[in-house]
């Protein structure tokens, strides 16, 4: 029997992916409501009507319909087909970055549980337990299963460090400001965050969350807005995870050797 392409299986992966997005979109719309994710089908969220089986085709469905709703026309959220699409992007870079490994799994979880947390954060300024702790147990369970590229106890020191220092630093915004800069949910993502990248990757995460943060927050100054708008901390946490994760321990051990005298 002849192997199958690479690409075969890059374009299967990533059409794997698309579907996932789909179901990521019914766990954003439905997760912060405390709906289920299974029952009720999907529907058009202006007018209720059940959305057929031929106009949910990830991707496809929405540009054939132009975006619009087939019943009442209203328009449809592009957040719809991009978090699709980044869900198979998500599984297509897992793909070509470990190939078909446990490691492609144990990736696509940690990354597709970011994408949840990015736009629920974004849009609700939450970040549910319904995610973060079944993923901190995910990540620590790899670990201790050697199905991860890190050790169990560099999972547990990564949840643990990762977390003890947004505390630590919830603390003290407190003591001076007399009130939380942000949420516990920002912790217990963390959690999740540090079982999946261990303790280096969570602090390289932290890093890249807070730069990015403070590029947005430098950005909102510039455009004259007030900081009566609370930053969702939560969304530059996914996008630091993230980078964290596909560039692995060396933009840390690089900032750390120019510290070195």
């Amino acid at each position: 029997m002849s192997e199958i392409p690479a690409e075969l299986l890059a374009l299967w992966f990533f059409a794997i992916g698309l579907c996932v997005g789909s179901f990521l979109n019914v766990c954003i719309a439905r997760i912060p409501e405390q709906r289920s994710v299974v029952f009720p089908p999907s529907a058009c969220p202006a007018c209720g009507s059940r959305i057929r089986w031929y106009d949910n085709i990830p991707l496809v469905s929405y540009l054939v319909l132009g975006g619009r709703c087939r019943l009442c026309h209203t328009w449809i959220s592009p957040v719809y087909p991009l978090v699709e699409l980044l869900g198979g992007s998500i599984f297509l870079a897992q793909f070509l970055h470990a190939g078909l490994s446990i490691e492609l799994a144990r990736g696509s979880i940690l990354l597709t549980c970011l994408v949840v947390l990015f736009f629920i954060d974004l849009r609700h300024m939450i970040l549910p337990d319904l995610i973060t702790y079944p993923a901190c147990f995910a990540g620590l369970a790899f670990a201790a299963a050697g199905l991860a590229p890190i050790t169990v106890l560099d999972s547990l020191s990564g949840a643990l460090g990762g977390a003890a220092t947004l505390l630590i630093i919830l603390g003290g915004y407190y003591l001076v400001r007399r009130r939380l800069g942000m949420g516990l949910g920002d912790v217990k993502m963390m959690l999740s965050i540090g079982a999946f990248l261990g303790l280096k990757g969570t602090y390289l995460a932290l890093v890249a969350a807070s730069l990015t943060g403070g590029v947005f927050s430098v950005g909102l100054l510039l455009l004259g807005k007030k900081f009566d708008y609370a930053i969702p901390f939560g969304t530059f946490l996914a996008f630091g995870a993230a980078f964290s994760y596909f560039a692995g321990s060396g933009p840390l051990d690089w900032y750390l050797s120019l510290l070195q005298f």
